[in-house]
């Protein structure tokens, strides 16, 4: 009799155990269930406000030098977790701190400009799914257009610095932009007794003066011609304006009085 009580006694004191732990396992999933419904009931209050923030999401520079690009999530807004939104949102952030960054290390000078513009490709392709693109050469001309132009710059510049190739490739772009020297890259770059494009083999660092002159910034303040021989103050209508290292001297139009 006595062990059939003792057996007894144990059974309760388990059954007792048992129901307080189950106590405490309910109280815990309670409080995650209740702090999960607090978290999604906060993500839901300010859905509408993170899909305004992230759609109207941009990058604007004050300043005629410094160019604009929009940072724009290429997503369908209405198709995606409130968690995909707030990380999307974070990496355009991201994209356009790398973007403004780029743009006032620019603007501020002191950078050697080949490097600088390989790392601005490097951060657009980085980020080509959450920045809206600038428009490139190979947008606007044709391959053999391009080519003719790269022509141009290399034989014109042929060993000298990434400057100066982006000296002589605004140069065209600013002829290519005024209808008094042709209509097409051939006629602007062919015309007698204007430009040398004899070379046939393109270098890297011209590839990329082309692409920086187009895509980034004029260097020579809207120059339309540039010689090597002599540096006249006035050349025609023109009047000097700067020499580069590779000792080419620019000219732009004379403001008519």
């Amino acid at each position: 009799m006595k062990k059939n009580n003792e057996k007894n006694e144990y059974g309760i004191y388990d059954l007792a155990l048992m129901f307080v732990f189950a106590l405490i396992l309910l109280s815990f999933f309670s409080i995650m269930f209740l702090v999960l419904f607090l978290s999604i009931y906060r993500v839901n209050k300010n859905l509408d406000q993170q899909i305004v923030d992230a759609e109207e999401k941009a990058v604007v520079f004050e300043g005629e030098d410094i160019p604009t690009i929009h940072v724009l999530p290429n997503i369908e807004f209405e198709s995606i977790k409130h968690a995909d939104l707030i990380e999307i949102q974070d990496i355009a952030a991201i994209a356009a701190k790398e973007y403004s960054n780029k743009m006032i290390e620019l603007h501020n000078g002191y950078v050697d400009k080949e490097s600088w513009y390989l790392e601005y490709k490097n951060m657009l392709n980085r980020f080509n799914e959450y920045l809206d693109m600038p428009e490139t050469v190979y947008d606007v001309y044709s391959n053999d257009e391009i080519y003719l132009i790269q022509r141009t710059v290399e034989t014109e510049t042929f060993q000298c610095s990434f400057d100066a190739k982006v000296n002589v490739a605004s140069v065209i772009f600013n002829r290519l932009n005024n209808e008094k020297f042709g209509e097409s890259v051939n006629e602007v770059i062919t015309s007698p007794k204007q430009f040398a494009y004899w070379r046939t083999k393109i270098s890297d660092t011209t590839r990329l003066a082309v692409e920086y002159a187009f895509e980034i910034e004029d260097t020579t303040g809207g120059c339309i011609a540039f010689r090597s021989d002599v540096k006249p103050t006035k050349w025609g209508k023109w009047e000097y304006s700067f020499s580069d290292n590779a000792v080419h001297h620019f000219y732009k139009e004379r403001e008519e009085d």
